[in-house]
């Protein structure tokens, strides 16, 4: 959708409702310049990949998908991964996390985990998080 948008600097989303889409891969994949989203209702309901859907947005400083339904989801393979400037995360799901070296802070709420088929490599290189 937002695949490669490499002059987007912020996006306000309010609601996208796409059902029965069951994949959202590389929905905001390589926007590098990305530095502020907001998402509210992306109707993630019978999603099931996500995978790389944040690849390489490396401004973007937080992200907030706590109110997400994300019980169908299987695969988040590299959800995340190169996302360098990513300090505060806050979600519902699980997630890959690779290469997030400045997450400091991460908050998973519900951290429902039975979907998931692999979870490996999951917070590789996540240096700042502390336990």
């Amino acid at each position: 959708m937002f695949y490669e948008c490499y002059s987007l600097k912020s996006l306000n989303i309010t609601s996208i409702y796409a059902l029965p889409l069951h994949r959202r891969e590389k929905m905001f994949y390589n926007n590098r310049k990305l530095s502020s989203l907001i998402l509210h209702k992306l109707h993630l309901y019978l999603v099931s990949s996500m995978s790389c859907m944040f690849y390489h947005c490396e401004l973007l400083t937080s992200l907030d998908l706590s109110f997400e339904d994300t019980s169908w989801l299987n695969d988040t393979k590299e959800m995340f991964k190169g996302c360098y400037s990513l300090y505060f995360l806050s979600l519902s799901m699980s997630s890959r996390f690779y290469d997030c070296r400045k997450l400091a802070s991460l908050d998973l709420g519900y951290f429902y985990t039975d979907p998931l088929k692999n979870m490996y490599s999951m917070f590789y290189r996540c240096n700042s998080l502390s336990y």
